[in-house]
């Protein structure tokens, strides 16, 4: 419509379509070869279904990645370890980020209860959106571990930073914000996990790659199947290597 639109007012220029997710799902929803749009694809698989759809080579550009705020890419100086400190935290303690989004979720309860069997080997951060009475809710819960708990910021880069692994709902922003930042990430997936977001997780399209790993944690830990990981790095300190250890 778009394109048609474009054409009939001013013939001959160009339309830039910019996928804002690793593939076109479902099929032929951002990719349409009908038309003679430039198709900006971050990831490989969305190259793949480009050219099967019959997208001309020379209208498919592919990127590094998914396009995320520049403050991701830009360093941190920072010491991780005061910046703890300075948060009320342990600075040497294995530190888990918990991000499910602008309104937060409730399944962060869950997993703040849940995560109570590593004791004092892990902390938490967690960011709760807009949501202020699940931040109240987290705030006033007792806990043996130490835990920062806050409410809709805008400087998860530096959250990240201080973090060893993130975990939260599949999306598009937060998972590749965390692959810039070599953050790796446990996602959940349940009935109100997203088509799209469910593709994400489960799809043999990240791991060849090498954007992610999936990989059931110690059931003895969190007796649950649904949180998967979705990216590893190989320093050792996800989440599921340490229980392992």
């Amino acid at each position: 419509m778009i394109w048609e639109s474009l054409q009939r007012v001013k013939p001959g220029t160009p339309l830039v379509t910019v996928l804002i997710d690793f593939a076109d799902f479902p099929s032929a929803y951002w990719i349409e070869p009908q038309t003679g749009s430039y198709v900006v694809c971050g990831a490989q698989k969305a190259v793949e279904q480009a050219r099967s759809l019959g997208v001309k080579e020379d209208l498919i550009v592919k990127t590094s990645g998914m396009v995320i705020n520049p403050r991701f890419y830009e360093p941190i100086v920072s010491d991780r370890a005061q910046e703890r400190q300075r948060l009320g935290l342990d600075p040497d303690c294995l530190t888990g980020l918990v991000l499910f989004g602008g309104n937060g979720s409730k399944a962060m309860l869950e997993i703040a209860k849940r995560l109570e069997s590593f004791h004092q080997k892990l902390q938490l951060i967690f960011i709760c959106g807009r949501n202020e009475e699940l931040a109240l809710a987290l705030r006033e819960s007792q806990s043996l571990q130490k835990r920062f708990v806050t409410t809709f910021t805008k400087d998860i880069p530096y959250y990240m930073h201080l973090s060893d692994f993130l975990i939260g709902k599949p999306g598009l922003g937060s998972i590749s914000e965390a692959l810039v930042m070599k953050l790796p990430v446990i996602v959940e997936r349940s009935a109100a996990t997203m088509p799209q977001e469910r593709y994400r997780v489960w799809s043999n399209h990240l791991e060849p790659y090498s954007f992610g790993l999936r990989l059931r944690l110690d059931t003895r830990a969190i007796n649950s199947s649904r949180y998967q990981c979705c990216t590893c790095r190989k320093s050792g300190n996800c989440l599921s290597s340490t229980q392992r250890q």
